[in-house]
């Protein structure tokens, strides 16, 4: 069960006033409504030759196609949450669901995070916020029966092949590892500052979906601590492609 955090991380959170439109909304219906808006990009991302174009070093020649399954994630304990690869290929099972799961923000717009990751992700909002970027949390942690509603709805407002392309199967989510946020504003800043403070884009333009199994999203960030999150953007491979080759073939 989730506990709400000290007050100094609620404040922080309260200070982030998120606009109304995503305070008022469904938290399943902004996660689809999110998915809708990347696919809607697509022709545009095209056209400037982000989308089928690899940016940076050849991917890992070890690293498999992306293929619908369900194989367990290899390295699914909680401690293992820098380390657990998940595609369309490997999955957690359905109660997975950290024990350290916290409260992060006030009303509607409340989610939860994973507590350690909660200092970090203030430290960069308010760094963001010092260089006059505003940033905002729009999605945090989600159960596999959430991701589950999240699927389903997108299956049926755009089918099944889209939903495939631009949301996570039930169990093959990182935000149900606790530690991935979706964040509105400040994409640029982010790009070139969230690795600072540990965190990553998962699906980055250059490398999705060739090698990160997603269309690109601009706006999801997973949280690896800061050493490994400098070490993965130093490479320049996407978080799929270094996990496979740095930690599974271990």
């Amino acid at each position: 069960m989730a506990r709400h955090l000290p007050s100094p991380y609620v404040r922080g959170m309260q200070s982030l006033n998120m606009p109304r439109a995503l305070l008022t909304a469904r938290p399943l219906a902004l996660a689809v409504l999110m998915a809708v808006a990347a696919a809607a990009a697509v022709p545009a991302l095209s056209h400037m030759g982000v989308i089928g174009l690899p940016v940076g070093p050849a991917a890992p020649p070890s690293l498999p196609d992306c293929l619908d399954a369900d194989l367990p994630a290899s390295r699914s304990a909680y401690d293992d949450w820098a380390t657990t690869l998940l595609d369309t290929t490997y999955r957690l099972s359905p109660d997975y669901q950290p024990p350290d799961l916290v409260v992060v923000g006030h009303g509607p717009a409340t989610t939860r995070l994973r507590a350690f990751v909660v200092p970090e992700l203030l430290a960069m909002i308010e760094a963001a916020r010092a260089d006059g970027v505003s940033i905002r949390v729009t999605s945090g942690h989600r159960s596999h029966e959430r991701q589950a509603a999240v699927f389903e709805e997108l299956v049926n407002e755009r089918g099944e092949e889209h939903a495939r392309r631009w949301a996570a199967r039930p169990g093959h989510s990182e935000h149900q590892l606790g530690t991935t946020v979706d964040l509105q504003g400040g994409a640029d800043w982010l790009a070139q500052h969230a690795w600072r403070f540990g965190f990553l884009m998962s699906y980055p333009a250059g490398r999705s979906p060739q090698w990160t199994c997603y269309g690109p999203e601009p706006w999801h960030y997973r949280y690896f601590g800061r050493d490994r999150a400098a070490a993965i953007r130093a490479s320049g491979l996407s978080p799929r492609e270094w996990l496979w080759e740095r930690e599974m073939r271990r």
